[in-house]
Parts: C-alpha cells; structure tokens; sequence
C-alpha cells in the first residue's frame, strides 16, 4: 500500500492512499516468451542474525510463508500467458518463489526484491526495477547439464569390462587352459 501526501479540506484532513502495483513475469530462459504452469508464490521474510533478509518458514510445514494481499487473498498463483498484476502488497521485502516449474523446465532459484514504501520496487541490490517489472527464468531441462552423462559413461565401461572379462574366460576355458576341478 502506498501512502500519499494527505490533504487539509475544511478542518478535516484526508489521506489518500493507493494500491501498490507491480507485475512479475515468468519466462523461458531461451525464448524470452511467457512461460505458464509455474506455481508462484510472494514469501515473507525476517532479518537473520547479520541483517539479512531470509525466507520465513513455517516450521510445521517446512513451506515458505506467503504474503496476502490488501484483499485478503494470497500471493500465490500459477502463471500464465501474460504477466501477473500484483496489487496491495505492503511495503517490505519479499521472496518471490518458484514452488513448482512448468513440465520439463528446471526450478528457477528465488528472488529478492523490495516493494518501497513510494511504489518502487528495488532489487537484491537496492538498484529499482525497470518498468515496476519482476522478471523470473526458467530453462528447459533439454538444455540443462545434469551431470548423467558421466555416470551413463562409467556404467558403459564398467559393463563392457565385465562381458570382456566374462568372455575371455569362457574363450581360454574352451581352449584348454583352464580345466574344471574335479
């Protein structure tokens, strides 16, 4: 919520307050485009020991403790075909949470913003956000480097070491140099 200058009108004073408003956007790393099926949330934060923001956790669930709304509503949503508009967000510093990719894209790490007391909303690093616009990526697994291959690799050798081993003995059995004890 952002507060605005009040106003004196005949021995009254009124004070005009407005909704916060901001969007954040969910896109693909490769594309650029809008990326819907990802489950979102806004999440609180405390400060730590060394003054720094951490994500609140609720200690039954383990789950991150969302933000609500001005509305009452959560700020959890499952993003779509265009950017999400978030209104009533109070002033403070958040988490904005990827619970869960879209199929076939990898998680995207979590983000820390700011929404100031003026509207603005400033990054990690205290820089404002171009366009009032949080963007998060996500990359498609296709194009992220498991580390499977390496391991595919040495089950490959350690088989054909084996059959190789296998077969040689069967080839030096048959020919006589290892007997069967009896």
């Amino acid at each position: 919520i952002t507060y605005n200058d009040f106003v004196a009108n005949n021995s009254s004073i009124v004070i005009e307050n407005t909704l916060s408003e901001f969007s954040i956007s969910k896109k693909d790393i490769t594309t650029s485009k809008e990326l819907p099926g990802a489950t979102i949330s806004i999440c609180r934060t405390y400060k730590n020991d060394e003054g720094e923001s951490s994500l609140l956790v609720d200690q039954y669930t383990g789950d991150c403790v969302e933000a609500v709304l001005a509305d009452g509503t959560v700020a959890t949503w499952k993003s779509g075909n265009e950017a999400k508009i978030i209104r009533g967000l109070a002033s403070g510093t958040y988490y904005l949470v990827e619970r869960i990719a879209p199929t076939d894209y990898s998680t995207a790490e979590s983000i820390l913003f700011t929404l100031n007391s003026d509207g603005t909303v400033s990054d990690s690093k205290g820089n404002n956000v171009s366009d009032k616009k949080i963007v998060m990526y996500d990359e498609p697994l296709v194009n992220k480097k498991t580390g499977n291959l390496s391991m595919y690799i040495v089950i490959g050798v350690l088989v054909g070491c084996a059959t190789i081993g296998v077969l040689t003995y069967m080839y030096l059995r048959k020919v006589g140099i290892f007997k069967k004890r009896v």
